[in-house]
């Protein structure tokens, strides 16, 4: 990937390594890798797959559920989910 981005990336290695900043530069170089990967495949994805939203709607709706954050069920929406689950079961008859 190096190859890609740069005529000579060995130059710019050997820099990093004098100053020794190598390590965060491989850091920031994968981030950045990983970072132009998810934004191509999610382009991607839209664009072949995605017809009832805007660029801007789906990116809204990705970003808002990648906050990695789930909101934690109450206490009567556990009870609710509980009973439902038996109610199920209950009326289950193999026969």
């Amino acid at each position: 990937m190096l190859f890609k981005r740069y005529a000579n990336p060995m130059i710019i290695l050997e820099q990093m390594i004098r100053t020794q900043r190598f390590s965060e530069f491989i850091n920031e170089f994968v981030r950045i890798q990983n970072e132009e990967l998810e934004d191509r495949t999610q382009w991607e994805f839209w664009l072949h797959r995605v017809f009832d939203k805007s660029w801007a709607q789906f990116l809204e709706a990705v970003e808002g559920n990648s906050s990695g954050v789930e909101k934690m069920p109450t206490q009567d929406e556990l009870e609710h989910t509980v009973m439902e689950s038996k109610k199920i079961f209950s009326d289950f008859c193999l026969s």
